[in-house]
């Protein structure tokens, strides 16, 4: 698959590579029901580039908030503010 504007270095050869337990950082994410139901939750991830302009280049395991998704990986371009490190406030 061909992406536009983007460098073949950027994107990775074998997601394979990288392992949950490689997990250095978490992606806060939320789900929105309605206006009043937000379901926010926290994904494991690995930082792979800074991309400048407030942007990092992640790995994220998992699949939302179900559990025994933990092998799904796939690769995001996400807001710093985003990421937190393990342990540190998500708030």
């Amino acid at each position: 698959m061909k992406l536009l504007g983007a460098s073949s270095d950027l994107l990775p050869k074998d997601l394979s590579q990288y392992d949950i337990s490689q997990a250095t950082h978490t992606l806060s994410c939320k789900h929105c029901m309605n206006r009043k139901q937000v379901y926010r939750y926290y994904m494991p991830c690995l930082i792979l580039k800074d991309m400048g302009h407030q942007m990092l280049k992640i790995v994220v395991f998992g699949d939302r908030y179900w559990s025994g998704r933990e092998g799904r990986k796939r690769i995001r371009y996400v807001p710093k503010c985003r990421v937190k490190g393990i342990g540190q406030s998500c708030l």
